[in-house]
């Protein structure tokens, strides 16, 4: 009654063995040939699209942190224009106003500035000359020798 369940098991457990044969003897041919191993390269394409996701975060919450600061600015600098001509006295109000306002564009243009800023990816590396590394790599042929020795 159970024979051909037997049989199909032990077909499946020959298939699984065989697979993973193969499986083993494709990963030490790629050894051999110096190939990166399937896992290897599937684990780099998944680092480089969850580093793409968190680089799009970041670009994301800068440009909704700029927006705010924007926003929050225009709306500090209405209410105390507000509250400036109502309780300053007339004669200190155009000082007031121009203090205020000030203000609120210096901090707007900042805001845009570290936007476009951050746009450009500009980074203070690009500006700095490169050193050199300290040690020279070694060519093929003294590698070799120094390997024979």
């Amino acid at each position: 009654m159970f024979e051909p369940f037997g049989k199909k098991d032990d077909l499946t457990r020959a298939q699984e063995m065989q697979q993973q044969e193969m499986t083993h003897a494709e990963r030490m041919k790629a050894i051999e040939l110096g190939q990166p191993l399937p896992e290897v390269e599937k684990a780099r394409a998944e680092a480089q699209a969850t580093l793409a996701r968190a680089n799009a975060a970041t670009a994301i919450v800068g440009v909704l942190v700029r927006a705010v600061t924007c926003l929050g600015a225009l709306g500090i600098a209405l209410g105390a224009t507000a509250v400036v001509l109502v309780k300053a006295p007339p004669e200190s109000q155009l000082v007031a106003l121009a203090l205020v306002w000030t203000a609120a564009t210096l901090v707007g243009g900042a805001t845009a500035l570290a936007g476009v800023v951050d746009w450009r990816r500009l980074s203070l590396r690009g500006f700095l000359p490169e050193r050199e590394s300290q040690s020279a790599p070694l060519d093929d042929e003294k590698l070799f020798s120094a390997i024979q020795k």
